[in-house]
């Protein structure tokens, strides 16, 4: 699975430095938010659950240690990194009392962050079944996927699921990120394509209306997208299943 990673930082260049520096794909994680502000990133963070956070220490209106804290207290499964400038032992020793991963000081070389990532991405997949399996999270993300089963002959946008269950895009697409190792786009195509596949196979309909009902307004459309799934046309499946007996019309 991807894990997802939150970044915080009063300075916007140190969160840019931080995206574009550190090889987040060579383990498994994704940046799928930041914030400037601790107090603004706290709500995100409730929504978009993610996996690690990364926050400096001393900011505006908060500091890292107390961040730390309220995130214990709404993600006690996800891990806490403090990279800051600041060296002072009072500051180290509260962030280990949070039960912080690790406290880095700034400037970081790439090394460091290499063996950093490598240490959380081992630790991250220690907590799997428990990152995955986390109850408020997982209820809402089959609660999405019902929703999105119940409306797949309607157009379905990321906004719609959003505005449907009071989340910010970015929550949404973590969401399916974290739960289902995939996003919004892939798994709306996957379910619509496996619709029309059981349509042709267990019905008569044409294939205009089988477009139709799997949420598809746009035939042609839907025609390119099922061959680059099928690796063949709609009536090139339909006809080989009538060659081989194996429908139901």
């Amino acid at each position: 699975m991807n894990y997802s990673v939150y970044l915080i930082d009063d300075e916007p260049l140190a969160i840019e430095q931080m995206k574009c520096r550190l090889p987040w794909q060579q383990f498994s994680m994704q940046v799928v938010g930041s914030s400037t502000s601790p107090l603004e990133a706290l709500k995100e963070i409730e929504q978009i659950r993610p996996h690690a956070i990364f926050t400096d220490m001393k900011m505006p209106g908060m500091d890292g240690t107390a961040l730390a804290q309220k995130v214990r207290s709404i993600l006690p499964e996800s891990e806490v990194v403090i990279v800051s400038a600041w060296s002072d032992f009072e500051y180290v020793r509260a962030a280990l009392r949070e039960g912080c991963f690790d406290y880095l000081l700034k400037p970081l070389k790439e090394s460091e962050y290499v063996q950093l990532l490598d240490r959380l991405f081992k630790q991250l997949q220690r907590k799997g079944p428990e990152l995955q399996h986390s109850g408020p999270g997982n209820s809402l993300m089959r609660d999405m996927q019902n929703w999105i089963r119940a409306h797949l002959k309607e157009k379905i946008s990321l906004t719609d699921l959003s505005e449907q269950f009071h989340l910010s895009p970015n929550a949404v697409c973590s969401y399916f990120n974290r739960y289902l190792n995939t996003t919004f786009v892939s798994y709306l195509t996957e379910l619509r394509m496996k619709r029309a596949e059981k349509l042709l196979r267990e019905t008569g309909l044409s294939i205009k209306e089988i477009a139709l009902e799997s949420g598809y307004e746009d035939y042609f459309y839907f025609c390119r997208v099922f061959q680059r799934t099928y690796h063949c046309t709609p009536t090139q499946l339909r006809n080989r299943l009538l060659t081989e007996g194996d429908i139901h019309a």
